[in-house]
Parts: structure tokens; C-alpha cells; sequence
């Protein structure tokens, strides 16, 4: 499974639930598809590579990464293995910032078959990235990082972030850990 972490720049600190669902991610093998920014890109580079888990692709659209915690000449002193992230350059076709990051989120949103969300509960960019992945009909799970849970509001159901209440939201018979879309007919 391809998972695409994103959140907000805010964020200094990966709490223990962050944690324990990152470790989930090593144990299954899952591919990790993360950005290049300061906050919680740096923050999942920084601990899968304490991890030593480097099946991760770094998005970036600039001509090099902002943030990478891999040179790509490191060696593991244990196994002698080479370690390295995988690199994707996203191609914008602009130079404005904002809409650099939101094209990079975008081919992440779209490669990914899960959206997980750190999200402070204010950046628009995180906002963004849920609002994405429901309307591409994605996995998504979002972690309010301010009240350190996972919100079952939003994960259970498929309510844009707007809070508006729609039928489906009653209708949930076992709960889950993340959406799985809307496989409407």
C-alpha cells in the first residue's frame, strides 16, 4: 500500500499515537510518499530514517529536495548497505510557491491508495489534502494533532471538513481506523 503523509508545518514534535501508526506502516512494508518541507515532512524523514526504513519517496518540486535526511551516499555501519530515500521531482509548470506545493500534493494524493493527515486543525494546506483525498474518493486518515487523537468525525465518515452531516454518517456499522472511500454505485 502506498501511504501519503502530509500535515502541517506547524508541528515540531511526532507524538506517541503518530508513532505507533508509523511503526504499523514499517511492520507491513507499506511505501511511504512524503514532501520536502519543514514540520511534519521533515519530522516522518527524520524518524523512518532513525528506523532505518527507506522504502520512502520524497516529493519535491523545486530543483532539489528543501529537505532531505538522507545523502545518498550514507552507508549503514551495520550491514553496509546503501541508504537512500527515493526521489520524485514533481513538474508544477509554475513558479508561484503556493501552487508548486499544491501540484506536489496533488501527485501525491493521486499516487497514493491512503491519505494520512497530521493536521494543527488551521493550515489550509492540510485542509487541502483531506478535502483532495475525499474528493478523489482516497483512504484517508486525519490525526488532530492539537487534541492528539485520530477523528473519528471525519475518519468514519465521509464529511468533507465542512462539518455538515450527511446520511452516511448514521449509518456507520463497524468502525475503522481510516475511510475507505465511497464506493457509491
Amino acid at each position: 500500500m502506498k501511504v501519503f503523509i502530509s500535515g502541517s508545518r506547524t508541528i515540531h514534535k511526532l507524538d506517541e499515537n503518530i508513532q505507533n501508526e508509523l511503526n504499523i506502516y514499517i511492520e507491513k512494508g507499506y511505501s511511504i510518499l512524503v514532501g520536502d518541507a519543514d514540520g511534519i515532512d521533515s519530522l516522518i524523514q527524520d524518524y523512518f530514517k532513525n528506523k532505518n526504513y527507506f522504502n520512502i519517496t520524497v516529493y519535491y518540486a523545486y530543483a532539489k529536495p528543501r529537505y532531505i535526511a538522507i545523502n545518498s551516499n550514507e552507508i549503514d555501519a551495520d550491514s553496509g548497505e546503501k541508504m537512500a530515500f527515493k526521489l520524485k521531482k514533481i513538474d508544477t509548470g509554475t513558479q508561484i510557491p503556493a501552487l508548486k506545493q499544491t501540484k506536489k500534493d496533488e501527485a501525491m494524493t493521486q499516487d497514493s491508495e491512503l491519505s494520512l493527515i497530521i493536521w494543527d486543525g488551521e493550515s489550509k494546506g492540510s485542509k487541502n489534502n483531506i478535502d483532495r483525498a475525499i474528493k478523489l474518493n482516497k483512504n484517508y486518515k486525519i490525526y488532530l494533532n492539537n487534541k492528539n487523537i485520530f477523528d473519528s468525525k471525519y475518519v468514519l465518515g465521509s464529511t468533507p471538513v465542512s462539518n455538515k452531516k450527511s446520511k452516511k454518517d448514521t449509518n456507520i456499522e463497524e468502525p475503522n481506523l481510516f475511510n475507505q472511500g465511497n464506493k457509491e454505485k
